[in-house]
């Protein structure tokens, strides 16, 4: 992310607002920050690892409404492949051919 680009985001938010951000980002990316602004307009800046949920209880609820019919979980994968087919995956998965794989043992 650019300087420019940190900076609208950080602006973006309301007085009293959330920035929620998204991604790890490389080592080396910075978030320029105008600590007036965040100081005296009352923002928030919250990093999100797996949605900001806990993992643990998300995949036990998520199992719970999927056993319910209530989520459709086949409906996500996009490919299947056979454990020997497993470096085919990954070459999807690095150009973005695949976005869910269920890898068949």
């Amino acid at each position: 992310m650019s300087r420019a680009e940190s900076g609208k985001a950080v602006g973006a938010p309301r007085r009293g607002g959330t920035l929620c951000v998204v991604g790890a980002g490389a080592m080396d990316d910075l978030l320029q920050i105008n600590m007036f602004e965040l100081f005296f307009d009352e923002k928030r800046i919250l990093p999100s690892l797996y949605g900001g949920g806990d993992v643990l209880r998300s995949y036990d609820r998520v199992i719970r409404l999927w056993r319910a019919g209530r989520v459709d979980l086949e409906g996500l994968i996009t490919h299947r492949v056979r454990l020997e087919e497993i470096n085919e995956a990954i070459g999807q998965m690095r150009t973005g051919e695949a976005l869910r794989t269920c890898i068949t043992v």
